[in-house]
C-alpha cells in the first residue's frame, strides 16, 4: 500500500512539515510528497491519502461512498468516461 500523503499549506505550516517529512495518520507513518494550496483555510488544513488507506482507517475496506472528478476541459468527458 502506498504510504504517501499530500498536505494542505495550512496543515504544513501549523505542523512545520514539508515534502519528504513524515506525518502520522492513525499511528501509521506517511511520507509527505506534496503541499497544496486551496482557496479556503478549511481545505488548506486538510490532507489527501490513498483511497485504500482511508477506507482502512474508516473500517470500510472495499466500499466507496462517493467520488468527485473535475475536468479542466469538460469537452473531454466522453473520452475519459470509457
Amino acid at each position: 500500500m502506498s504510504r504517501e500523503i499530500l498536505i494542505g499549506s495550512a496543515f504544513a505550516t501549523g505542523r512545520h512539515k514539508s515534502v519528504g517529512d513524515t506525518v502520522l495518520v492513525e499511528d501509521e507513518p506517511f511520507r509527505v510528497v506534496g503541499v497544496y494550496r486551496a482557496a479556503s483555510l478549511f481545505e488548506s488544513g486538510g490532507a489527501v491519502v490513498n483511497l485504500a488507506a482511508l477506507q482502512r482507517f474508516e473500517m470500510r475496506e472495499g466500499e466507496l461512498t462517493s467520488i468527485e472528478v473535475r475536468l479542466r476541459r469538460p469537452e473531454d468527458f466522453e473520452s475519459l468516461s470509457r
